[in-house]
């Protein structure tokens, strides 16, 4: 039923919120490490969290957290 009704698997799922969580937090906490991000939102092996982060939005966490930083800067203006 689960699957039927959101169309993933419920690791699918999972996964997609702990790495949903992950990238805000990365943009709230700019100096929080990414092992204590990846250890907040559940994941013990840091370079697994950077492959599963990869994966799914196409860079690194540091390169998100870099990405994001000029965009959060100009909404505080």
């Amino acid at each position: 039923m689960f699957s039927e009704g959101t169309k993933s698997s419920f690791t699918e799922y999972v996964t997609k919120l702990r790495l949903d969580q992950a990238a805000e937090l990365l943009i709230a906490n700019s100096r929080l490490p990414v092992s204590a991000v990846a250890e907040r939102v559940g994941y013990r092996n840091v370079q697994y969290f950077h492959s599963k982060f990869k994966a799914r939005f196409g860079v690194t966490p540091v390169q998100y957290r870099k990405s994001q930083q000029g965009f959060k800067d100009l909404q505080t203006l």
